[in-house]
C-alpha cells in the first residue's frame, strides 16, 4: 500500500493528488484503494488540523503557533514585517496587524489570510508616569488670589 507520514507541504501535495485520482477512480468499498482513500483521507486530515489550525484561534496566537510549528524567530517575524521591533510589538499586542503586514505574512509564510483578519484585544497600554503627565484634564487652581480691580475714591484730590 506504499502509505507513509505527511511531515512537510510536498508531502501534502503528493497525498491530495493521490486522493483526487483515487477518487476518480471510484474503488470499490472494501478494496485495496478503498483503504487506501481512507488512510490518506486521515493522514491529510490530521497534518491540516496541524498546520493549519482551526480559524477560531486569534490572530497571535495563530501566528506564534506557525512561528513554533516553522521554527520561525522573531527576528524572522521581523523581517517580514520590515522591522524587528514591529514583531516585538505585534506578538506584545501592543501593535495591530496591518492589512499589509497580514499580506507579507501571507506571501512569505503561507498563513491563510482569514487566519489573520480576524479581530483582536491588545494589550492595555502601560500608565505612563512622569512630571509632564496629568491626573485630571482640569486646569489647577492658581495659589496666587485673583487681582483685586484697582478703585479710585472720586473727587479726594
Amino acid at each position: 500500500m506504499d502509505i507513509r507520514p505527511i511531515r512537510n507541504d510536498d508531502d501534502h501535495a503528493a497525498a491530495v493528488l493521490e486522493i483526487s485520482r483515487l477518487v476518480v477512480a471510484d474503488p470499490a468499498p472494501g478494496s485495496t484503494d478503498d483503504d487506501r482513500l481512507a488512510v490518506l483521507g486521515t493522514l491529510v486530515d490530521a497534518y491540516e488540523s496541524h498546520r493549519w489550525p482551526t480559524m477560531t484561534l486569534e490572530p497571535i496566537t495563530m501566528l506564534r503557533h506557525v512561528m513554533e510549528d516553522q521554527g520561525r524567530s522573531q527576528a524572522d517575524l521581523g523581517r517580514v514585517l520590515g522591522l524587528r521591533s514591529r514583531a516585538s510589538e505585534v506578538l506584545g499586542r501592543r501593535r495591530r496587524l496591518t492589512t499589509g503586514m497580514i499580506y507579507a505574512l501571507h506571501k512569505a509564510w503561507g498563513i491563510p489570510v482569514e487566519a489573520l483578519i480576524m479581530p483582536y484585544d491588545l494589550a492595555p497600554a502601560a500608565k505612563k508616569v512622569g512630571p509632564a503627565t496629568r491626573t485630571s484634564g482640569r486646569r489647577r487652581k492658581s495659589a496666587k488670589p485673583p487681582r483685586q480691580p484697582a478703585v479710585g475714591i472720586a473727587g479726594s484730590d
